[in-house]
């Protein structure tokens, strides 16, 4: 086991880790604000969506274990009534904002992987410091986090967005019978990414199409 590989991805995803998770909520938070639900007290710091076991903890362990990005976390959920929001259309808004929110991330941390490879292209000085590999690696791990995040949030069982998007479209008697399997969701979750290989597949994947994509933009830029 190569401890020093494990501990620079950790260090490399720790902001894109933290900011992936905590926006999300942030974006569902104001979402959900600008739609009708005016009236729930919440906040809109990112800090305040840290759970140190979820946010931090967890994935941060994970990565060191496995010298790689597939993780699993969580925020503290931002505090959201969806009562409030009369409308269906609204509420399927509501429940994709987090997911766009990463979306966007994964553009930032992009066009930032851009301009890395591009100061390390030009053969100075400064481009062969350490900082600027480290910060190639930090964008890849905010690439690969933000698509992962997005196939958790949409992933269709409760209490997931995905799952509540599901079951906006459920007559009530077989939501009624949707809603039985939401407390083992996480048991679901956490079996798929510990225990079978789809998610290291999904994370491999997920990093070759980042790179073939990178790599073809760098080709016509340079």
């Amino acid at each position: 086991m190569d401890i020093l590989s494990g501990i620079n991805i950790a260090v490399a995803a720790a902001i894109p880790l933290v900011a992936a998770l905590t926006l999300h909520e942030v974006a569902k938070a104001w979402v959900a604000k600008k739609l009708g639900d005016k009236y729930t007290i919440r906040s809109y710091n990112p800090m305040d969506y840290i759970d140190k076991i979820g946010t931090l903890g967890l994935p941060l362990l994970a990565i060191l274990l496995t010298q790689s990005l597939v993780i699993f976390g969580w925020a503290i959920p931002a505090r959201i009534n969806a009562n409030n929001i009369a409308s269906k259309k609204d509420r399927i808004i509501l429940y994709l904002s987090g997911s766009i929110a990463n979306f966007l991330m994964m553009f930032f941390w992009f066009l930032l992987s851009i301009g890395v490879v591009l100061i390390q292209s030009m053969n100075l000085t400064i481009s062969e410091l350490p900082m600027w590999e480290m910060m190639l690696l930090m964008c890849k791990a905010g690439l690969t986090i933000n698509s992962l995040i997005i196939a958790f949030s949409l992933f269709p069982l409760l209490p997931f967005d995905g799952g509540k998007i599901v079951e906006e479209f459920l007559p009530r008697n077989l939501a009624i019978e949707y809603r039985k399997v939401e407390p083992y969701s996480m048991y679901i979750m956490l079996f798929i990414v510990f225990f079978t290989p789809i998610m290291r597949y999904f994370v491999g994947y997920i990093e070759k199409f980042n790179m073939t994509v990178l790599t073809s933009i760098m080709g016509l830029i340079i």
